[in-house]
């Protein structure tokens, strides 16, 4: 049963809506049954588009709409900003692009990368810097790395055009493009969609919200749903701002306030809501009226003199399990390995990375044997040269690719590929991983993709490699005994319920128990993000990790004043006693 806000969501169907829905408000049963009451009203299933961010959430909206309107779901279009986009581009550019695989994109920019410069960095830069309509608001370090950055964006940018490809970035932006210089295309989407619906709106950047504006026309009727307090991906140029800007440019837009919160105890929500209210400017200020309320103590502070202390009490709490779903939170990636060695099995990162080392040996020596075409299809990015995979689909062989890049940038890697393939073929099997590891580069690769793997444990594995090579006499016995020593990695079983993951990948999720570790200033926020509308998203982003929690959420911090020492988030500082 619906209550009173969502149902004056759910009926409201005069002009343009913004519906403000917090963590655990029923944003999706709003979003669902809002279609139906359209539906119900007289407008034609046809004439309603759903946009969401995802497919996963694509789906699921589909999903439960079709079980509220089984009849009618088929003709309601459902889909993500990527997917709507780039059926319009088809339809009405004439060009044949195709999409870039995110794979063979992370290859390719990881081959243009500098030494000094992570894929990571790269990756969001330019999807940040495509999404800016004026590129003068990017804002560079210094001339140096304004220099860096273009140069792989351009090359990056080159490459996409020679092997006539776009990225999921270009498809907002030539979506864009093509509406505001396509009148046909303009009038067809104006008079195709009565009504739009735009799911996780606080997620939206410029060029997305311009084209949205474009497609819905002056008569289109826009019902916006979102958090401002949830808007976590500023890399992407997404802004809090645009839901403003809403309001500002369809001034009889209603902005409806979901008070109810159906998923955290009140103490939970109530924490959270103090730690965002310190966001300057926000749209909802309302505190959320949660279902679940009682006296026992829900939110859990532990502050310890120091991390190994912290780590310990975090260990104690998360195997009280008591039959419960739970996650530990954790800012970035980095963070979330060293905590999966802590927690699950602090030998298990070695042993998958040594397996993978002894892998890609053993995929060098298979293709010098046998010229198995998977294998080739390994190595040939490995180290990174930036051979995308829609080459590599189809070939049958090393021949084989080598017509299919002749007269492109990519013959002259090929040829240098090769020249070391013939190399190999005549080395015995310690020369041959001597060759690898120092010659191809086998070593600083795995250096490099190493992450929390200390630096002694890779020369431990390579020493291993290479006394095992030093007593083969060829390339098939090496072969035999580099399978002997590969460690066979066992899967996480389905009854581990501790997940382990970022803020970012938790948007969306929720669990019994939530446990933040390293709430301390410089992790939380991050020590990058020290102007202030990054310390806001940072507090967003902070905002997102304490509202997954459904009955205890725990915090770690350290509080520890002597010199060099750790000081609680600046986020929580006001809980500390």
């Amino acid at each position: 049963m619906e209550d009173k806000t969502q149902i004056k969501a759910i009926k409201y169907g005069s002009g343009p809506a913004l519906i403000l829905a917090g963590p655990g408000s029923g944003k999706t049963t709003v979003l669902t049954h809002h279609i139906k009451h359209l539906i119900e009203t007289g407008v034609s299933p046809d004439k309603i588009l759903v946009i969401t961010f995802t497919r996963k959430a694509a789906f699921e909206m589909k999903s439960r709409f079709t079980n509220l309107c089984p009849q009618t779901a088929a003709q309601t279009t459902f889909g993500t900003f990527h997917s709507i986009f780039y059926k319009i581009i088809k339809a009405f550019d004439k060009t044949d692009k195709r999409l870039v695989s995110s794979e063979d994109r992370i290859n390719y920019i990881t081959y243009l990368a500098s030494d000094n410069a992570s894929t990571e960095y790269y990756d969001h830069h330019i999807s940040f810097y495509k999404s800016l309509s004026d590129k003068t608001l990017f804002r560079f370090v210094n001339d140096t790395e304004k220099e860096e950055f273009m140069k792989v964006y351009n090359a990056y940018n080159d490459w996409l055009k020679s092997e006539g490809m776009i990225d999921y970035d270009d498809i907002i932006c030539e979506c864009n493009e093509l509406l505001k210089g396509n009148k046909e295309a303009v009038k067809y989407l104006n008079d195709k969609f009565s009504h739009i619906c735009v799911d996780e709106f606080q997620d939206i950047n410029n060029i997305q919200y311009e084209t949205l504006k474009i497609m819905a026309g002056s008569q289109g009727i826009i019902y916006a749903v979102g958090d401002e307090d949830q808007s976590i991906y500023g890399f992407r140029g997404a802004t809090p701002d645009i839901m403003k800007q809403f309001i500002k440019d369809y001034e009889n837009t209603a902005v409806i306030n979901l008070t109810k919160n159906y998923r955290s105890y009140q103490e939970i929500s109530d924490f959270s809501h103090r730690v965002i209210s310190k966001n300057p400017g926000r749209l909802n200020e309302y505190v959320p009226d949660c279902i679940k309320s009682d006296n026992k103590k829900h939110v859990h502070m532990v502050i310890s003199q120091s991390r190994e202390e912290s780590v310990r009490a975090l260990i104690r709490d998360c195997y009280a399990r008591n039959d419960k779903t739970d996650a530990v939170l954790l800012r970035t990636n980095k963070e979330v390995a060293e905590y999966r060695r802590i927690l699950l099995n602090t030998t298990e990162d070695e042993d998958a990375f040594k397996a993978g080392i002894i892998e890609d040996f053993l995929s060098y020596v298979g293709y010098v044997l046998t010229r198995n075409i998977q294998a080739l299809k390994i190595i040939i990015n490995i180290p990174a040269r930036g051979i995308p995979g829609s080459l590599l689909k189809d070939i049958d062989s090393l021949e084989h690719l080598k017509r299919k890049v002749a007269g492109t940038r990519k013959a002259d890697i090929i040829y240098v590929f090769e020249n070391k393939l013939k190399i190999l073929k005549g080395l015995n099997p310690f020369s041959f991983a001597m060759y690898l590891k120092n010659i191809v580069g086998l070593y600083e690769y795995h250096r490099e993709k190493s992450g929390l793997i200390k630096k002694e444990t890779i020369d431990k594995i390579y020493e291993e490699i290479l006394g095992v090579a030093g007593v083969c006499t060829d390339l098939s016995s090496f072969k035999a005994e580099l399978e002997l020593i590969k460690p066979s990695i066992i899967p996480k079983t389905s009854n581990d319920k501790i997940t382990i993951t970022t803020f970012h990948q938790a948007k969306g999720l929720e669990w019994d128990r939530v446990f933040i570790p390293d709430a301390i200033e410089g992790k939380i926020p991050a020590s990058m993000s020290v102007s202030e509308c990054k310390v806001e998203e940072e507090r967003r982003l902070f905002y997102v990790a304490l509202t997954r929690a459904r009955e205890n959420l725990y915090i770690y911090t350290i509080k520890n004043e002597e010199s060099g020492g750790s000081l609680p988030s600046r986020f929580i500082e006001e809980f500390i006693t």
